[in-house]
């Protein structure tokens, strides 16, 4: 075997150096302009993300916007009767009709009612009393 020199391994070991980093250079040159030709291709599909924003900021713009309502047309209604002669009658005092004889007796209170005992007995609660 011949045993080669120093400069002429140097010349060697650069040029495999130099082919590796222009194939990497090439190949890397390929991926970019595909990943560029890709975008270009037509316009994507939004998400539902995308959607859900762009309707909130249609919302938020709709609300921002002032509403004025139209003025309202001048009031022509005439009144059906005239307030001064209302005015003038005077008010009217409606005396209660009493009741008759018999309304007066069924609506009477039982005298004994007092002194009877409510049917119903409910505990008596002491609220002052300590729990613990």
């Amino acid at each position: 075997m011949q045993s080669r020199g120093t400069p002429s391994l140097l010349l060697l070991y650069v040029g495999t150096v130099a082919t590796a980093l222009s194939i990497l250079a090439l190949a890397l040159t390929a991926v970019v302009k595909a990943s560029t030709g890709l975008d270009k291709s037509g316009p994507r599909e939004k998400t539902s993300l995308e959607l859900q924003i762009e309707s909130s900021r249609e919302i938020r713009r709709a609300l921002a916007t002032r509403v004025v309502p139209p003025p309202l047309p001048p009031i022509t209604a005439h009144l059906a009767h005239d307030p001064r002669t209302i005015v003038a009658a005077g008010p009217k005092t409606a005396t209660p009709a009493m009741p008759s004889q018999a309304a007066m007796d069924a609506m009477a209170m039982d005298p004994n009612a007092a002194q009877r005992q409510p049917d119903v007995h409910y505990p008596v609660i002491d609220r002052q009393a300590s729990v613990f």
